[in-house]
C-alpha cells in the first residue's frame, strides 16, 4: 500500500454541525497529493450540497486534535 496523505479542515456553517455560525472539524486520508486540498473536501464530504454559506479551512493536524480532543 502506497503512502496516504492526510488534510484536516475547520468546517464553518454546514447543516452537519448546527448550520449557521457552526463550527465543526473533518479530515480525510487519500492516496494522492493535492495541491488544493479544500476542492477535494468539498467532494468529498457534500458540504455545500445544503448551504452556499458553508466555508472550509485547511488546518494543521496540531489543530485538529487539539480541537477534536474530548
Amino acid at each position: 500500500m502506497g503512502k496516504r496523505y492526510k488534510y484536516y479542515f475547520k468546517v464553518l456553517n454546514d447543516e452537519l454541525f448546527g448550520g449557521e455560525g457552526s463550527e465543526g472539524y473533518m479530515h480525510i486520508a487519500v492516496n494522492d497529493k493535492y495541491d488544493n486540498p479544500v476542492e477535494i473536501a468539498k467532494n468529498k464530504f457534500y458540504v455545500t450540497k445544503y448551504s452556499n454559506d458553508v466555508e472550509i479551512i485547511e488546518i494543521s493536524e496540531e489543530e485538529y486534535l487539539e480541537a477534536t480532543e474530548e
